[in-house]
């Protein structure tokens, strides 16, 4: 079988020359495994150069660790990207030591932006999604572990034993804002299957030490949602998914009913998996926006026929079937009022009484 092994720091360790001589006269389909913290970005770039060019299928196997430039070289090079259980990979932005004027600076950060979107592309060929998304990931630097780099797209299954022995590489991990993944926050995921972000939002809302627990649905199911709220399944994010929902809170019963049936009513080869307070908390949500959306629908109408019955338009003993109307109808009742012509309320025994006058009362309603 021939094997490359990325063992140890990029550009230090391993070197672009190292592996353009290990692919020298390899013929066949080839296994390279990964353990690396990462290194120089532009020796990851041309180790990923070299990979590409290999005429046969590349599986990458990541053992232990796949951060920074090494995981944009497992996740670029591989025709099938594999796990080890319990490994782990981590992205972000590019990064270097500067120093200099604001002129020099600032072309810094331009070239340090033009590298991490063009890392970041790497990634949402792989795993879809805009680069934009990924670079957003990149700049929260994100760890991931061998289920939620499933989850998300960025590897292909998850094989093999658990590394027995993991590099620690303390010297490199020194520069990342977290140590290892079992220090890192929940990934907030950016491919609309996983929709990690949703449910952090809402698990976090009054307790942000609350361990965020995962959905699943599968490829059908999400599908099916992202039709009964008219989004793209293949171009969906989680944000898209969220905004989705809260628009879907604020509109009428019938709108719900009809989302609901959408997505409940197509059968699906497998359950879809929530946790139950996440679950409740949707509905209630949901229930929520509903229930405000009517009492706010009540009182704009008792507003208005209320003041159609001051100005002597409606009398007081139709005033529920005028509500009535007016929730059905908001527009073409307010024409209707506006239309009718004052009832006569001069009463006998009673000389002096001022009539508003027709003209000055017409666009009443507001």
């Amino acid at each position: 079988m021939n094997t490359i092994e990325i063992y140890g720091e990029i550009g230090t360790d391993i070197t672009p020359a190292d592996i353009r001589t290990q692919l020298k006269g390899v013929d066949g389909d080839l296994t390279v495994k990964v353990d690396s913290p990462g290194g120089d970005v532009y020796a990851g770039l041309s180790i990923l150069t070299a990979l590409r060019s290999h005429p046969h299928n590349i599986t990458v196997i990541i053992e232990g660790l796949a951060a920074s430039a090494a995981s944009f070289i497992a996740v670029g090079a591989s025709d099938e990207l594999i796990m080890s259980p319990n490994s782990e990979i981590m992205i972000h932005d590019a990064m270097i030591m500067a120093g200099g004027n604001a002129a020099e600076l600032q072309r810094t950060i331009g070239d340090l932006n033009r590298v991490s979107d063009n890392i970041a592309s790497i990634y949402a060929a792989k795993a879809g999604g805009t680069a934009s998304k990924w670079r957003k990931l990149m700049e929260q630097e994100t760890w991931f572990s061998d289920q939620e780099a499933l989850n998300i797209g960025l590897v292909d299954r998850i094989s093999g034993k658990s590394p027995v022995n993991i590099l620690n590489y303390a010297h490199a991990r020194a520069q990342f804002r977290y140590p290892s993944r079992a220090q890192a926050p929940q990934p907030i995921t950016a491919k609309g299957g996983n929709i990690m972000g949703f449910i952090n939002r809402i698990l976090n809302q009054e307790d942000g030490q609350q361990e965020p627990i995962a959905p699943a649905f599968d490829v059908e199911q999400w599908q099916n949602m992202c039709e009964a709220l008219a989004l793209d399944p293949l171009t969906a994010t989680a944000d898209d998914f969220v905004n989705a929902v809260v628009e879907t809170a604020t509109s009428t019963e019938e709108q719900v009913e009809q989302a609901a049936k959408a997505i409940f009513n197509k059968s699906a080869p497998r359950g879809v998996t929530i946790d139950a307070n996440v679950w409740d908390e949707m509905k209630n949500a949901i229930t929520t926006g509903l229930t405000a959306k009517t009492q706010e629908g009540r009182l704009q109408a008792e507003q208005v026929i209320d003041q159609g019955i001051r100005y002597g338009k409606i009398t007081a003993g139709h005033r529920e079937r005028w509500i009535a109307q007016y929730l059905s109808d908001p527009a073409g009742t307010t024409r209707a009022i506006n239309d009718r012509s004052e009832i006569n309320r001069l009463e006998r025994g009673y000389s002096k009484v001022e009539v508003p006058d027709r003209a000055s009362s017409s666009g009443w309603v507001k």
